[in-house]
């Protein structure tokens, strides 16, 4: 339950209290260590998070994620995240793998006081033999009409692919094939000298920028911990058929804080003018969620180089999921 004050000119004060939606689940984390919470359903978050004191001796990773709330106002930083699984009382053979920023504390005690001392209006429905009648008039005037402005050819096929293709994995995850255009060029050897260069590139910037370079090697070890990326083996790195992408940060500065969003450039060009967003449907890789996998088959489309540092020896990896990509 969260309460809302609104204040005019003359002070007045409007309490207003919400009942939020929340669920009673089981917090699974090593083997044999289980524990009760009540979990607070928000339909606007982003993310998950989790209160220190459900962590039960979870590894956790480091990470450096600002929480913005109203108004762009940062509620607090997340330093470190980890993994765990959640089931519930009702089906014990559920269980959804969840990735999740954890905080020292989410939330205020609540409710602030008893439930019986808010002034609720309850609204109360008597089923009759008409129901079902007036429940069919209410869909049909507020049914929105079909679109009759027709998909564009590379949408439909976009559709039809998702449509034919996607499943769903053990973890509930769906998994999709990349809607790809015709043959793909042999341009493994080719991209991965050129993400090379351009990783060589980026040290150079962060070493004049030892809080980006911080932030830049945190992302990379969450996106592998997280399962959005996975090393590929050494007898893999020289196939032909497949492609590098480029990957740098993008700074962006407000007056509250800044921001850093991590891209996979998509775009580059090769010495035939051609970019791996040739070859794929338009806008369909751009925005997208992390959570959506892509199938094995296709992974070797995004694949990436990365060192920390000079000194480390070059890792190549596969990204595993619909990432961020500049177009």
């Amino acid at each position: 339950m969260a309460s809302l004050n609104a204040f005019s000119t003359n002070a007045f004060v409007i309490e207003c209290p919400i009942l939020l939606a929340t669920a009673q689940v089981i917090v699974a984390g090593p083997p044999g260590r289980e524990v009760r919470a009540r979990a607070l359903l928000d339909q606007g978050s982003e993310a998950t998070f989790i209160s220190e004191s459900l962590v039960l001796g979870l590894q956790k990773d480091r990470v450096q994620m600002s929480l913005t709330g109203v108004g762009g106002c940062e509620a607090g930083i997340a330093r470190s995240a980890t993994n765990f699984f959640i089931k519930f009382q009702l089906d014990q053979d559920f269980k959804l793998n969840v990735n999740a920023f954890v905080f020292s504390r989410l939330t205020t005690d609540l409710p602030p006081k008893d439930l019986v001392e808010f002034n609720l209006n309850v609204l109360c429905c008597v089923i009759n033999d008409d129901l079902s009648e007036v429940i069919q008039r209410i869909w049909t005037i507020e049914e929105v009409p079909n679109a009759t402005k027709p998909l564009k050819p590379s949408n439909e096929a976009c559709e039809t692919l998702f449509v034919e293709t996607h499943t769903r994995v053990t973890n509930g995850q769906f998994q999709v094939r990349l809607p790809v255009i015709g043959k793909s060029p042999l341009v493994g050897i080719e991209t991965r000298r050129m993400a090379l260069g351009s990783l060589r590139h980026q040290h150079q910037r962060l070493a004049h920028d030892p809080k980006l370079a911080a932030a830049y090697t945190d992302f990379m070890k969450t996106y592998l911990k997280l399962g959005h990326m996975e090393p590929i083996p050494r007898a893999e790195v020289n196939k032909s058929r497949s492609w590098y992408l480029p990957h740098h940060a993008v700074l962006s500065k407000t007056p509250v804080h800044s921001k850093i969003r991590f891209v996979f450039d998509a775009s580059r060009k090769t010495q035939e003018n051609q970019c791996l967003n040739d070859f794929l449907i338009a806008g369909d890789i751009v925005k997208m969620f992390r959570q959506i996998r892509i199938v094995p088959e296709d992974q070797d489309f995004q694949r990436i180089v990365w060192f920390p540092s000079p000194s480390v020896p070059i890792t190549d990896y596969r990204l595993t999921t619909i990432s961020r990509c500049s177009v």
